[in-house]
């Protein structure tokens, strides 16, 4: 989902709302070293959540729209000062909520490890392989597609018949490895993507 436009007033406000409504809750106490919250707001030697802030002014869930560099260009356009928050050591909680939207570089690939590019992207450092589906692969020969409650995925390899390397294998590997398959849907150049859920691969 497009972020809606709204104006630096609109987000002062949220601003203020986030100070009187939800900094002092339980849930909000020391968000600064929360691995999941990457870059803050800054203001007056504040800091603030960039997409709850963002979520608040817009009134689109923080599900809803991706974080990361999106949300910080849209910020910045508006004249805020967006930091980067230092690593407490922590390692990020590899958790995402079906339905909802994540920024590939930042959310789900840079913390979890994986190409950022590939439609099957394993991680080295995770039991994790993340795949991505989306409209724009049908250009390519990748047909992805739901029958009888199954996701149909179409592995690596352009052209003649697919072969059990690389990708193809961690995929088809993925329960003798221990390693969890999570699939995204792609929803185009800037939109995120959509987590569908957590998948493991049947017998054919």
């Amino acid at each position: 989902m497009a972020i809606k436009a709204v104006s630096k007033e609109r987000i002062d406000e949220a601003l203020l709302e986030f100070d009187r409504d939800f900094r002092g809750r339980r849930e909000w106490h020391g968000w600064e070293t929360n691995p999941a919250h990457r870059y803050a707001i800054a203001v007056g030697g504040t800091s603030y959540p960039a997409k709850k802030i963002v979520s608040l002014a817009t009134g689109i869930a923080v599900s809803q729209f991706p974080g990361g560099h999106l949300t910080n260009r849209y910020l910045e356009k508006r004249g805020f000062s967006i930091i980067e928050l230092q690593s407490t050591g922590l390692e990020p909680v590899l958790q995402f909520e079906p339905g909802a939207i994540y920024d590939r570089v930042t959310e789900i690939n840079g913390p979890f490890g994986g190409s950022r590019q590939s439609g099957i992207a394993a991680s080295a450092t995770y039991p994790a392989i993340f795949l991505f589906t989306g409209d724009s692969g049908e250009q390519y020969g990748y047909a992805d597609r739901w029958d009888n409650g199954a996701f149909l995925y179409t592995g690596e390899g352009q052209r003649g018949p697919m072969t059990l390397n690389r990708g193809n294998r961690a995929v088809a590997e993925h329960a003798e490895t221990g390693r969890a398959l999570h699939l995204f849907k792609s929803l185009g150049k800037g939109k995120g993507n959509r987590y569908i859920g957590e998948f493991c691969v049947s017998d054919p």
